[in-house]
Parts: structure tokens; sequence; C-alpha cells
């Protein structure tokens, strides 16, 4: 039985790996021919509908958020002492919205055209196109609540999650006004954007790496980030 849940743990920590690299496909950007500047907007415009290589980027978000949503799962809820870590339904909620914005892409780019903005602020679009902006917008919300979470779970420790955990919490605190900046002057998106991927992938990572509360692990692995 304890060996099973530490198998599922080690899953788990190569599951939530895998979603990280899949999350950060902009990496890829700079590699790929026919895609318009990023610099002038954000990359999630890359993922409109009928764009080169969107297809293959929705893929990658999807196939992201379920590594997720499965590393999640089979880590489980526990906190190493026994107790249901808060965060975690939140984390579930991210992964539900990130796929739901990989299924209903943007209809147009709404940072790198005018027009597309226009028809956007007078709901002239398809229903799909808003949907992925609500999803976009859970994403951020339930990950940056997650956060908070597991800051103040941990805020009294001293270890590598407490530190880890204000960390985040230091970086979003800069990174939100510098994404509402870059949103308003619709250029340079891009430098701001994968911040937030990565930040985001930590959190995940953080949540799954951290020791859950059964004896075989307190025993083998002493590290929150053991093998």
């Amino acid at each position: 039985m304890k060996r099973a849940a530490l198998d599922r743990w080690r899953l788990a920590k190569v599951l939530v790996i895998g979603g990280a690299l899949a999350s950060n496909w902009w990496l890829l950007v700079p590699c790929l021919s026919g895609i318009v500047d990023p610099r002038l907007g954000l990359f999630s415009d890359l993922e409109v509908a009928g764009a080169a290589y969107s297809s293959v980027f929705r893929g990658l978000d999807l196939l992201a958020a379920s590594l997720f949503l499965v590393a999640l799962l089979l880590r489980g809820p526990s906190a190493p002492v026994h107790q249901r870590r808060r965060e975690f339904s939140f984390l579930i909620a991210f992964c539900v919205a990130e796929m739901m914005g990989a299924l209903s892409p943007y209809v147009c780019a709404e940072s790198t055209y005018a027009r597309c903005r226009q028809l956007e602020w007078h709901l002239q679009l398809p229903g799909r196109h808003y949907l992925h902006i609500a999803a976009g917008i859970a994403e951020f919300f339930f990950l940056t609540v997650a956060a908070w979470l597991m800051f103040k779970r941990t805020r009294t420790e001293s270890g590598a999650m407490a530190r880890a955990s204000r960390m985040i919490i230091w970086i979003l605190a800069v990174a939100y006004p510098a994404l509402a900046v870059v949103y308003l002057a619709d250029h340079f998106g891009a430098f701001v954007e994968p911040v937030f991927v990565l930040t985001f992938c930590a959190v995940m990572a953080l949540e799954v790496f951290e020791r859950p509360a059964f004896p075989l692990v307190a025993e083998q692995v002493p590290s929150i980030l053991g093998n």
C-alpha cells in the first residue's frame, strides 16, 4: 500500500515536469517561420484559430493541463502534517480552466489588431472568443489564489518550500502591474507573459513535489525535492 503511494508520487513528479515543458511552447516560437512577431502582443494570440501552428500550440496547452491535472490527482491534497492543502482545489480548477481555454481559441488576435479589439469590446465576436477570455481570467485567478494559500500555509516555515512560495508572491506582485501596462500598450507582452507561465509551472511543481503525508516517503525521501 505504501509502496504504491510512493510510486504514484514519483509518477506525479514526472507528469508535472512534462506539463511544464508543454506549457512553455513559447520557447519554440523564435525557431518557427510564418509567425507574426510576438513582441507586438501576447503569445496567446498565436493560438488564434487558423494561424500558423495554432493547433499545435493549443494542443500543447491541452496536454499541459491534462498532465498537471493527473499529477495533482496522483499526488493528492494531503499536506506533510496530515492536513488538506487549501490550494489543491484551486489548482484543479486552474487545470479545468486551461483545458477550456485550449478548446475555445480566440477568433482573432485582439492584442495585435485594433479592429479585433474594437469588435471584442462591442461584443460582436463569436461566443468562443469570450469563453477563451473567461477561461484565461479564471486561470490567472485560480493560480494566484493557490499561490497565496500556499504562501500562507508555509510562511511560518523556513524550508525550501516556504522560500519558494515567498519568491512566487513577490514575482506576481511585480508581474501583474507589468502585464497591465503591456496589455494596454499592445506591445512587448511576450516579455511579460512568459513570467506568468514559468511562475504558474513553479506553483504546480511545488504542489506536486512537496512530500506527501505517508510514512514511507517520510522515511525514504527527507527532502521535498528528493528523487
